[in-house]
């Protein structure tokens, strides 16, 4: 997995380090964490929308699938905004 700090990343530290801050670069095991997170993630919204889409079929029956899809999302959003 190839991986390079972006020079908008290198003045986020050095103006943090400037602030008298410590701020740490987004390295290969984060990077690693955001693609299997978003992996999973991806396998969960297919599984609720394949629920949705067949909700009525009897052996997938499942209840509340707009609510299990709609909390699949707001922890979506969190995993976004903790990025």
């Amino acid at each position: 997995m190839s991986f390079e700090l972006t020079p908008l990343e290198e003045a986020r530290v050095k103006l943090a380090q400037a602030a008298g801050l410590r701020l740490d670069a987004i390295g290969h095991a984060d990077l690693a964490l955001i693609v299997a997170l978003s992996t999973i993630y991806f396998f969960n919204f297919t599984a609720a929308g394949f629920l949705i889409w067949n909700r009525n079929y009897p052996p997938l029956k499942s209840k509340y699938p707009f609510l299990m899809a709609s909390c699949i999302l707001a922890m979506f959003m969190w995993f976004l905004g903790d990025l």
